[in-house]
């Protein structure tokens, strides 16, 4: 599976008239980039100008092709047969620039209800970045507005019988 990339794409212009290919056993998407070696066919091997250059992870693709994203720009899309621990899907892969992606909070809390006074121990570890940058972490565990905590897994107890939302931004 391959495809070139589209002009206008609204990705870099490095990657301009690139072509992308799929290695369903290598489950790796690959451009092909220009060096300055030449062709030569009757080699023994033959040997290519052109260097495959892993692009991108992606499980046992079966089929890709650019296709419209927001704002005019390309996204390349694949399917994905699935397997090595991946649900089979539809999936896009899009270029975001220097754009600071959102970070994702997810919250466990243990326990979730029982007799007051209640102390419940909140995990963020769970939490993750796009980007990969370090995240920080504020708790509002009563509902107040007001930050209870900082850390990445804290406790808090609850004195008063009530339905409380607790929040965790990263």
């Amino acid at each position: 599976a391959g495809d070139f990339l589209p002009p206008n794409s609204g990705w870099p212009s490095e990657f301009a008239g690139s072509y992308f290919y799929a290695d369903f056993v290598f489950n790796e998407i690959y451009r092909l980039v220009e060096t300055d070696r030449s062709d030569c066919k009757s080699c023994n091997p033959p040997t290519s100008r052109f260097d495959a250059v892993p692009f991108y992870q992606a499980p046992r693709i079966t089929r890709m092709h650019f296709g419209p994203d927001d704002g005019g720009k390309k996204a390349l899309y694949y399917i994905s047969h699935g397997g090595d621990g991946f649900s089979p899907g539809i999936r896009k892969v899009f270029f975001t620039g220097n754009a600071n992606r959102v970070p994702v909070a997810e919250i466990d809390a243990t326990p979730t209800y029982g007799a007051l006074p209640l102390t419940v121990t909140f995990d963020g570890t769970g939490s993750t970045d796009p980007d990969g940058d370090s995240l920080s972490y504020e708790w509002d565990l009563d509902g107040d507005g007001t930050i209870d905590s900082t850390s990445s897994k804290t406790t808090f107890t609850f004195e008063t019988a009530g339905i409380y939302t607790g929040k965790l931004t990263v």
